[in-house]
């Protein structure tokens, strides 16, 4: 994708993400959302190669499930902390700031997600809490002494995996599954591609983890 020639409005729209990277250089995809991203780094004055550095580092690709199963404990684990654990971090940040700009600005639109932002924060809280959990003992663990492992921890970590799907249908529900509405503006379309690509995420972190690291784990 030659995102260079793009809107910033189009990268907006298409790229999962982006418009932290517009908040971090100030690079204003609302108001000036037709410039090119050439035209605004140009006008802005930024380093070119800054910025697309910091849109080359959000790309990710798939997992293969198939792969990971071939693959020791070690392996794994530091996969599981840099494609998702760090991630989830950035993402919901994000998502936080663009529903709270939208809930601000469109609270009055029959389809705002009132109440996205302070459902994301409460979801970011306790989301931080399981992957720091499984960041300074279970993993520790797994990767040291993985028959010190009892079945009791790994049952919990499921259920906390359980809770987050609850959380990720709320934001469904918030959201009427997720359907940018005809005439959205750039950050209320940016914050939906945001969920959906966070939503497919988090359910190929948890699969990962149930499917291939906890699998057999349980006695």
């Amino acid at each position: 994708m030659n995102i260079i020639s793009k809107s910033l409005a189009q990268l907006a729209q298409e790229v999962p993400g982006i418009t932290a990277v517009f908040s971090q250089f100030g690079l204003s995809y609302c108001w000036n959302g037709s410039q090119t991203l050439k035209q605004a780094i140009e006008n802005t004055g930024l380093k070119k190669n800054d910025v697309l550095k910091a849109i080359a580092q959000l790309t990710v690709t798939p997992d293969r499930m198939n792969d990971w199963k071939k693959m020791d404990n070690n392996e794994l684990i530091t996969h599981l902390t840099d494609r998702y654990h760090h991630v989830h971090r950035v993402q919901l940040e994000e998502l936080f700031r663009l529903a709270s700009r939208v809930e601000s600005v469109h609270h009055e639109h029959l389809k705002c997600p009132i109440g996205l932002a302070n459902h994301l924060k409460h979801f970011f809280i306790e989301l931080e809490k399981h992957m720091l959990n499984e960041e300074t003992v279970l993993f520790p663990q797994l990767m040291q002494d993985p028959l010190s492992v009892t079945s009791d921890h790994i049952v919990a970590m499921r259920q906390e995996h359980e809770l987050c799907l609850e959380a990720i249908n709320k934001i469904d529900k918030i959201t009427e599954g997720v359907i940018t509405p005809k005439g959205a503006c750039n950050t209320w379309t940016a914050l939906y591609l945001g969920l959906s690509t966070f939503k497919d995420d988090l359910a190929s972190h948890i699969q990962l983890e149930n499917e291939i690291l906890y699998r057999g784990k349980i006695s």
